[in-house]
This record gives C-alpha cells, sequence and structure tokens, in this order.
C-alpha cells in the first residue's frame, strides 16, 4: 500500500477491511511516501503496531505513486502480492474467494476480479465487471486494476 497524507478515516477503513478477512494469511506492507500531514507517521506507527502482519517504511523523499509501490513490494515476504490503495475497501470474503484460485493456477501470473465502485461518500456507484482475459484487449485497456 503506498500511501501519502490519507484521509486518516479512510486510511482505517481500508486496514480494517484487511484485519477483517475471512483467509487470515496476509500481509500488508504500507510505504509512506514522506507525507507532509505530521499525523500520518504516529497513525501508520499504531497500526503497524496493532497487528504483527501489519510492517511499515517510510521513504525519506517523496517519489509519487511510482516509488511508495515498489518500495511496498520489495518489502512482500509472499510470492503473489495485489496493491490495495490507501482508500480502497476489500469485502471480507475477498483474499477467501482468491486463494483457491492461487492455489489451483500455480503458474498464473496475474490474477483480477470485478469490483465495486464506492464515491467518497460511501455510496455505491456500481459494479465493475471485468473481461474475462483478453491478450490484445489488455494493451488499451488497464481492466485488471483492484483486486489484482
Amino acid at each position: 500500500m503506498p500511501v501519502y497524507n490519507p484521509e486518516p478515516d479512510f486510511l482505517r477503513s481500508a486496514v480494517d477491511s484487511l484485519l477483517a478477512q475471512e483467509h487470515e494469511e496476509w500481509e500488508l506492507c504500507m510505504a509512506d511516501d514522506a507525507s507532509t500531514d505530521p499525523a500520518i507517521k504516529p497513525l501508520l506507527k499504531e497500526l503497524a503496531a496493532s497487528d504483527p502482519r501489519i510492517r511499515v517504511s517510510f521513504r525519506s523523499e517523496n517519489g509519487h505513486i511510482s516509488a511508495p509501490t515498489n518500495t511496498s513490494l520489495e518489502m512482500s515476504r509472499y510470492p503473489y502480492s495485489t496493491l490495495l490503495a490507501q482508500d480502497y475497501m476489500l469485502t471480507p470474503d475477498a483474499l477467501a474467494q482468491v486463494a483457491p484460485h492461487i492455489s489451483n493456477l500455480p503458474g498464473a501470473a496475474v490474477l483480477y476480479s470485478d469490483e465495486i465502485i464506492i464515491a467518497q461518500e460511501r455510496t455505491d456507484i456500481g459494479p465493475d465487471c471485468k473481461p474475462g482475459w483478453d491478450s490484445a484487449l489488455i494493451y488499451g485497456q488497464n481492466y485488471v486494476s483492484h483486486l489484482g
């Protein structure tokens, strides 16, 4: 999870959605991208202290979205990773739905799912139903996105 000056309530909701997962074998690697909000560092430390599966790295300079994403991926101890945005929430069964596919498709390079888009006001905008894999379409449209 790349982090930069998140809305604290949204960040807590994102982390809470991970803590509520039915599938418990996960880790959250958070890379703070030199947030300028003084409340963020203590919040990240608090979240990391709340569960041993949560790890935080503090970058000394802002690298925009790519650098903290790469820092987070470098921290991972698992063979599969998903990018979780600082304001993204998972349904309680999200990882439980993905885990069997990882086990049943050991050579898979990419897994992705449909998603529901929720507005900032926490209202449901609607589903984003993704197509089956299309090696030509992926060049023109990023449909892997979340949860990928």
